[in-house]
């Protein structure tokens, strides 16, 4: 089986830093890891893993990952 690992991953940008949390796949959950990730536009270089956390079976992850088009027909009133 294989699992992904939820990530807080740090890119710099021009003199800040932007920083996300991703599911990324076991094996480059490594801290201190410098990660090339996919954007909309293509692949950006220079993501820094800097804190690894909780672990999910890969499928799983991709099924949740698609929730969100749902969420506003379950939360509007």
């Amino acid at each position: 089986m294989n699992y992904h690992r939820q990530c807080v991953l740090s890119h710099k940008i021009g003199d800040g830093e932007e920083v996300k949390v991703a599911w990324i796949p076991e094996k480059f959950a490594v801290k201190g890891k410098y990660l090339e990730l996919k954007e909309d536009d293509g692949w950006e270089n220079g993501w820094q893993v800097m804190e690894v956390g909780v672990r999910q079976a890969s499928e799983a992850v991709r099924e949740r990952s698609l929730d969100y088009r749902n969420q506003r027909k379950a939360s509007d009133v």
